[in-house]
């Protein structure tokens, strides 16, 4: 007599219309026991089919047919096939954007949580939409012309030999960002409490932060500048003199070619300003307007501002502030997550190519 099968650790079975016909096929012309079916057969030895489990499928097949179908039981679905299929259609084609969307085209008087699920279902889950600056087709234009004139540096090999300076400036607050701070709690419980409130001031009142420029290479992290006060374009020609020259002798590219990469800011493209940087023999890369994504120090603001939101001692003041990002910047351990962004790049120019100037997910 075959030993009855322990279910546990074993994989659950669908017993489909053929497995259901192989029931019959063993029971009726092979004379097997339920038992033997669930122990020795190659459909079920190897997954929780038991006895009682071939039994019943047994009793069915016999009643209704191995290839009848059974009609669930409950009440029916709110949205039907049909329905879901050319919601999924509007979604996917534009034409609505989300459930709520979706739900005042279609179906006013069905609920729009339910509607949420079902599109859960069909793999239409709810995303927050990715920030973008606002492209137009100059845009794209001027970016797929960038991307095509730099093609070879979508290649690492060729952009590992390129000596590339990037720049930028940057706000830094006192306290939390601008962005959504996030924390764990009950539902419904205990909102208020100071570990669950985001503590900020009206925005310009009473809020503290600090303007720098900063540049990095691909040995990592060059200096950085505080800026005080609004910089104008003779502001900017001495954080050139200040800060860019050195990075570039400390850098070692003062006796070599580089390029310096700059955005299109008033300050930067001034006639005093591109005089300066003639004088001086640099070489400015063309950059392409509303770029921030292909530009790798805009990544390296959000981790330095991260880096300093972990760190246990806040700045009370704009001065200690400025003392705190000098020492993230700084670290061994941020320069070499620059060196990361900046191996980045051939990556960046082939989304670029690949997207015909548009968005990339940088």
């Amino acid at each position: 007599m075959t030993a009855r099968k322990k279910r546990e650790g074993l994989p659950r079975v669908n017993v489909t219309p053929t497995k259901r016909k192989a029931i019959l096929i063993y029971r009726d012309q092979l004379n097997m026991s339920f038992n033997a079916i669930a122990n020795e057969t190659e459909e079920f030895k190897n997954t929780s089919a038991d006895h009682k489990t071939i039994a019943y499928n047994y009793r069915r097949a016999k009643q209704d047919g191995a290839y009848t179908r059974h009609n669930k039981p409950g009440r029916p679905r709110t949205f039907t096939t049909e329905e879901m299929d050319l919601a999924v259609e509007d979604i996917d084609e534009g034409r609505a954007t989300d459930a709520a969307d979706l739900q005042r085209q279609r179906f006013p008087e069905r609920p729009q949580r339910t509607l949420r699920r079902a599109l859960c279902e069909r793999d239409r889950r709810a995303y927050v939409r990715r920030r973008k600056v606002v492209l137009t087709e100059r845009n794209f234009i001027e970016r797929t012309l960038f991307a095509e004139t730099w093609r070879d540096w979508a290649n690492p090999a060729i952009w590992s030999q390129e000596r590339v300076v990037f720049s930028d400036e940057s706000k830094f607050k006192i306290g939390s960002s601008d962005g959504l701070r996030w924390c764990r709690r009950p539902r419904g419980q205990a909102q208020l409490e100071e570990r669950n409130v985001s503590q900020q001031e009206r925005r310009g009142l009473g809020t503290k932060s600090i303007m720098i420029w900063g540049c990095m290479t691909s040995l990592g992290a060059g200096r950085l500048h505080r800026i005080h006060g609004n910089m104008n374009r003779f502001g900017y020609m001495e954080i050139l003199e200040q800060s860019l020259l050195p990075t570039v002798a400390e850098h070692g590219y003062s006796n070599v070619p580089w390029i310096f990469q700059q955005d299109n800011d008033k300050k930067h493209t001034a006639r005093d300003t591109r005089a300066w940087l003639h004088d001086h023999g640099i070489n400015v890369l063309k950059w392409p307007s509303k770029s921030p994504d292909i530009n790798v120090i805009e990544n390296a603001w959000s981790y330095l501002e991260h880096c300093l939101q972990r760190r246990p001692d806040q700045p009370r003041n704009e001065d200690e502030l400025w003392e705190k990002l000098q020492e993230v910047w700084y670290s061994p351990s941020f320069s070499e997550y620059l060196k990361t962004l900046y191996a980045s790049m051939p990556s960046r120019i082939q989304a670029l190519l690949d997207t015909r100037g548009r968005w990339t997910k940088y």
